[in-house]
């Protein structure tokens, strides 16, 4: 019949009567250019993520797209099977998913707290992306860029170039594109990831501009911008970056030099002068008695009630999803607010799961940290020991993992990062 005959075309594709195979070197072609795309929609994200929320998720949405059609699915599970950081992440999002199945949050909103750390779901994914160096430094260098134009706007913003209203912020606090505490948290990690880059370059001229633009970023973050968590991750990553250059001998010179850059901060700069003094006036104002009315007295209100949630129910927790429903029933009639979150990821794990819950994240920062020790080149490896450095800081005074961006860009660079782990014992 006419259907049963079939020719090659010019360039090997077979057609068989109305059907059209393509040849297998083809389908592999294809699958090698859908993971290239898959590569550079994972570089630009790190330049979305301290710019646009739209932006990120529509790229985040698309790599993933990629990363699933781009096939070689053995080759990925070898990746990720031989990834501690990427088994870290998978081990706590299945917990989690665990949580969904039992507290007092239905199963939407059960569903829906469990979205939000979807984001631990990419570094696996990442890591058997990012296995060619060259794209590792694409990506480091796109966030960089992000925070270069947000760096920039900053200045402008407080030096009264921009009129109110055309971003976020004001000259007394310039922001950009996001809060306060998300710019500082991005900017204390980005001022110690320029200045790691420029400790390595052996280019004298490209050495002293990443300096500069390190320091413009320290003092944006410490002078400008308030936000208590960037000033406690900058002056962490300050000693750390001091402590991987000249070892222990350098603790006491970094104590000195962070004690000086304080005492600066506090006489030269008004919003980080109000911000320590408001924290002092809120903490010693703070009775445990009364319902709070300050963000200090927030805070340690926030603090106390989920203490006693998790000590009420030690062992499983609340269910993932089921903390807002709790602390409300908890609190009921007393005039307290109800904060949706403790604002401490290690108190908000374990109020849902318990103290596995908190065991996990526990143990996802300390393979983290480890698998950090093991990437290879040293300059990827300072990247990644400062990043789980900030976020295991961050964390105690907010829900970072749980946040859009800070939760996006620890999981995005961690995979990126790791990815270029080497088997084998701590590296020196």
């Amino acid at each position: 019949m006419g259907g049963g005959v079939s020719h090659r075309g010019s360039h090997g594709t077979r057609y068989a009567g109305n059907r059209v195979t393509i040849p297998v070197a083809g389908s592999a072609a294809i699958a090698r250019r859908v993971a290239a795309a898959a590569r550079w929609l994972a570089v630009a994200v790190g330049f979305a993520i301290p710019i646009s929320v739209a932006a990120d998720g529509a790229l985040v949405a698309a790599f993933a797209l990629a990363w699933v059609t781009s096939g070689d699915y053995a080759g990925k599970w070898r990746a990720v099977r031989d990834n501690p950081a990427a088994l870290a992440a998978v081990a706590l999002f299945a917990l989690l998913a665990i949580g969904t199945l039992y507290g007092p949050a239905p199963t939407d909103l059960a569903l829906a707290q469990l979205g939000k750390y979807q984001d631990l779901l990419l570094v696996p994914m990442l890591v058997s992306v990012f296995t060619d160096l060259r794209f590792r430094r694409y990506a480091v260098r796109a966030f960089l860029a992000g925070m270069l134009v947000t760096l920039a706007l900053s200045y402008l913003i407080g030096l009264k170039l921009f009129p109110e209203g055309v971003f976020r912020g004001t000259p007394a606090d310039p922001t950009v594109f996001r809060l306060h505490v998300t710019q500082n948290f991005f900017m204390a990690y980005a001022a110690f990831a320029l200045a790691c880059l420029a400790r390595s370059d052996s280019n004298q001229a490209q050495r002293g501009l990443l300096y500069a633009a390190a320091f413009l970023a320290l003092f944006n973050v410490i002078f400008m911008v308030q936000g208590r968590t960037g000033y406690l991750v900058v002056a962490a990553l300050l000693m750390f970056f001091l402590f991987e250059r000249t070892g222990w001998k350098s603790i006491a010179i970094g104590a000195v030099a962070l004690a000086l850059l304080t005492g600066g901060a506090f006489f030269g700069s008004t919003s980080f002068r109000d911000a320590v003094n408001r924290g002092i006036t809120e903490f010693s104002q703070w009775q445990p008695e009364r319902p709070a009315d300050s963000s200090i007295g927030w805070r340690l209100e926030f603090y106390a009630q989920t203490l006693r949630m998790i000590q009420e129910r030690p062992i499983a927790g609340v269910g993932t999803g089921g903390f807002p429903l709790a602390y409300g029933e908890q609190v009921k009639g007393t005039g307290r607010v109800n904060p949706g979150h403790p604002h401490s990821e290690y108190l908000l794990m374990a109020a849902q799961l318990g103290v596995s819950g908190l065991a996990a994240f526990l143990a996802l920062l300390v393979m983290h940290w480890t698998a950090s020790r093991r990437v290879s080149p040293p300059i990827d490896r300072s990247l990644a020991s400062g990043l789980v450095l900030a976020m295991a800081l961050g964390c105690l005074f907010n829900t970072l993992l749980l946040d859009h961006s800070e939760g996006l860009f620890y999981c995005w660079l961690i995979g990126v990062l790791c990815a270029g782990v080497e088997p084998g014992p701590k590296a020196t």
